[in-house]
C-alpha cells in the first residue's frame, strides 16, 4: 500500500468512482451503509472550507457517505479518502466564518482510515492534532494543502504509518524526535516547507526507510553519519537546505542508493569515487556547492553504477576530466559547467551514446572531439579551445546523432571546419563569439535537420549576405549579429530562409533600401528582426501586419526621414 515514488509528480483530478464496491472482496456486502459517525465527519470537514469550484458538491447528507467522490469504504466504514483539487484560485479554501473548531479535526474520527490523500485544498491552518487518532492509518498525504506551524507530536501514535508527505507547505519547526514511533515508516517526505535547526539524529532510526525527501527548507548543519544505518534507503533528498561541511564518506555504504541529491547546500571538499561504485545508483546531485579537488573515478577495470545522471556543476572542481567518465553504460546526462576544469576533452566521453554532456564555462583547452557526435546534447561554450582541426572522425556506425553543440565563447580561429557539415542530425549550432571566418558552408545551411538555431553572431565572417545560392534552409532562427556581413537585403535571401522567425542581422555593413514589401517576405509567424545598426536607407515599410512580432529593432539606419 505504500507510494514510492519520487517527488515532482502532480495530479490534479482523481475522482474515485463507487464502482469501487464492485471489486472488493466477495466477503464484503455489495451494498453499503455508510456509519453515521463517518458521514457526520466528512460533512464537517467539508463545511470548514468555501469550495467554489464544487470540489465537494457530491458530499450531502441525503447520500450515502460511501458513494460520495474520493471516498472509499469496507463494511461501511470509510478507509480511504482522496481530494485533490485543481490548483487554481476556486480550489476549496478555509472558510473564515467557519466556527467548527480547528479545520481537519474532524477526520480524526474515521477511526478505519488507512490513507488520507488530501492535495491543493487549502487549510491555512496547523495539522490536526486529531489525525494522531486515526490508529490504522498507513499512508498521510497532505501536499499543497496551506499548512502552518509545528509537525504535531500526535502523529507519533501512528504506528502503521508507511508514508508521510507534507510537501509543498508551510511547515516550521523540525521533525519531532518520537518519530522513531513509526516502525513502519518507508517514506518521508517533507520537501518545500519551513523546517530549520539540524536534521534530526532520531531519523537514522527509521530503519525501513526507503526514501527520505526534507528538500527545499531550511536544515543547517553538517549531514548526519548516523544516516549510515538507514540500509534500505534508496532516495536520499537534502537539496536547496543550507547545510555544510563534507559529505560524508560512510554513507557510500547505503548500497542500495539509487537517487542522491544534495545540491543547492554550502557543502565543502570533494567527492569520494566510492560513489561511483554503488551497484544501484542513478542519480547524483552534488550541483551548486563549494565542493572542489580533482574528480576521481575508479580505475577503468572496475565496475561503475548504472549512472543516469551526474550533476556537479556550480562548484570549484579542478584538473582534467578523468577519461572513466566514459566508462559508464548508456545514456548518461553529465553536467560539469562552471567550474575551474582543465586540459582537452577526453575521447571517450563519446561513449556515452545518445547522452548529454555539459562542460560549459571552464578553462578546457584543444577542441572538439568527433567521438562526441554519438551524444545528442553537447555544450562546450565558455570555454579555451581553440582547435578547429577534426580530431578523430564522425562516427559511421548510425550513432551520429548529435542534435545540440555549443561551442561559443571560445577561441575557435580560421575558416569552417569540413567535418561540421558532416553532423547531418544537428538541429542547433552555437559558434558564437569566437574567430571563425569565410562563408557559412551551403551543406550546413542547407541540412534538412538544421531547424532551430544557428548562432554565428560575432565572428570575423566578412562575407556578403547568404541566400540565393540554391538552396533553402529549414531554420528557424538565425544570428549573424556583427560578423562582418555585407550587401542588401532582398528577396532572395527569404527565399533561402523562408522559415526563419527570430533574425538577427545587427551591426553589420548591410546598405540599401529595405523593400517596401519586406514584410509579406517575412515568416508570418516572425516574432523577433532585429536590423540595427547597419546602413539601410529609404523608408521603413509597414510592420503592422505581422500579428506575432514582438521585437523590431531598426535603430542606428538611415532611413528617409533621418536616423531612426
Amino acid at each position: 500500500m505504500a507510494d514510492y515514488s519520487v517527488r515532482g509528480a502532480r495530479w490534479w483530478v482523481v475522482a474515485l468512482p463507487t464502482a469501487l464496491a464492485c471489486i472488493m472482496s466477495a466477503n464484503f456486502s455489495s451494498a453499503q451503509t455508510c456509519d453515521s459517525q463517518d458521514s457526520a465527519a466528512l460533512l464537517e470537514f467539508k463545511a470548514g472550507f468555501v469550495d467554489r469550484d464544487g470540489v465537494f458538491a457530491g458530499w450531502n447528507g441525503t447520500a450515502d457517505c460511501c458513494s460520495w467522490q474520493g471516498v472509499t469504504c469496507e463494511l461501511g466504514r470509510v478507509v480511504e479518502l482522496k481530494v485533490m483539487a485543481f490548483f487554481s484560485s476556486g480550489s476549496p479554501v478555509r472558510d473564515t466564518a467557519y466556527a467548527g473548531g480547528q479545520v481537519g479535526a474532524s477526520l480524526g474520527a474515521l477511526t478505519a482510515l488507512t490513507q488520507l490523500d488530501i492535495e491543493n485544498v487549502r487549510f491555512n491552518g496547523p495539522i490536526p492534532d486529531s489525525l494522531g487518532d486515526l490508529g490504522n492509518l498507513e499512508r498521510l498525504k497532505l501536499r499543497q494543502a496551506g499548512l502552518q506551524g509545528l509537525i504535531p507530536e500526535s502523529l507519533c501514535n501512528l504506528s502503521k504509518l508507511q508514508v508521510l508527505d507534507l510537501t509543498d507547505n508551510a511547515i516550521t519547526g523540525n521533525v519531532p524526535a518520537c518519530v522513531t514511533e513509526w516502525t513502519q515508516i518507508a517514506a518521508i517526505r517533507l520537501a518545500a516547507n519551513e523546517l530549520s535547526g539540524a536534521i534530526s539524529e532520531n531519523i537514522s532510526q527509521l530503519i525501513t526507510l526507503v526514501e527520505l525527501d526534507l528538500a527545499e527548507n531550511g536544515f543547517e548543519g553538517y549531514i548526519p553519519r548516523s544516516l549510515q544505518k538507514l540500509q534500505k534507503l534508496e532516495i536520499l533528498s537534502l537539496s536547496a537546505n543550507s547545510l555544510n561541511g563534507s559529505i560524508p564518506s560512510a554513507l557510500t555504504g547505503l548500497k542500495s542508493l539509487q537517487v542522491v541529491a544534495l545540491d543547492h547546500n554550502q557543502l565543502t571538499g570533494g567527492v569520494s569515487s566510492w560513489w561511483y561504485r554503488l551497484e544501484n545508483l542513478t542519480q547524483i546531485e552534488l550541483n551548486d556547492n563549494q565542493l572542489g579537488g580533482n574528480i576521481y573515478l575508479p580505475g577503468s577495470t572496475e565496475a561503475l553504477a548504472p549512472l543516469q545522471k551526474l550533476s556537479l556543476q556550480n562548484n570549484k572542481f579542478g584538473g582534467t576530466i578523468p577519461p572513466e567518465l566514459g566508462n559508464f553504460v548508456g545514456a548518461v546526462a553529465i553536467d560539469l559547467s562552471n567550474n575551474q576544469l582543465t586540459g582537452p576533452i577526453p575521447d571517450s566521453l563519446g561513449n556515452n551514446t545518445f547522452g548529454t554532456l555539459l562542460l560549459s564555462n571552464n578553462r578546457l583547452t584543444g577542441g572538439f572531439p568527433l567521438s562526441l557526435a554519438r551524444l545528442q546534447t553537447v555544450r562546450l561554450d565558455g570555454n579555451q579551445l581553440d582547435d578547429l582541426t577534426a580530431i578523430g572522425s564522425v562516427p559511421t556506425d548510425g550513432f551520429n546523432v548529435i542534435s545540440e553543440l555549443g561551442l561559443g565563447e571560445n577561441r575557435l580561429a580560421g575558416p569552417w571546419p569540413t567535418w561540421i557539415s558532416e553532423l547531418v542530425n544537428l538541429s542547433t549550432l552555437d559558434v558564437s563569439s569566437n574567430n571563425i571566418s569565410g562563408p557559412i558552408p551551403v551543406a550546413l545551411l542547407s541540412s534538412q535537420n538544421l531547424q532551430y538555431s544557428l548562432n554565428a553572431s560575432h565572428n570575423p565572417l566578412n562575407i556578403p549576405l547568404p541566400g540565393g545560392v540554391g538552396f533553402v534552409s529549414q531554420l528557424g532562427i538565425l544570428d549573424l549579429t556583427a560578423t562582418g556581413l555585407t550587401g542588401s537585403l532582398g528577396a532572395s535571401f527569404f527565399k533561402s530562409f523562408p522559415l526563419v522567425s527570430s533574425l538577427y542581422l545587427g551591426e553589420n555593413a548591410l546598405v540599401g533600401d529595405l523593400p517596401f514589401d519586406l514584410p509579406a517576405m517575412l515568416n508570418p509567424s516572425t516574432n523577433i528582426l532585429d536590423l540595427s545598426n547597419n546602413f539601410f536607407t529609404g523608408k521603413v515599410p509597414r510592420f503592422f501586419n505581422l500579428e506575432f512580432l514582438m521585437y523590431l529593432d531598426l535603430v542606428g539606419n538611415s532611413f528617409a526621414f533621418g536616423p531612426l
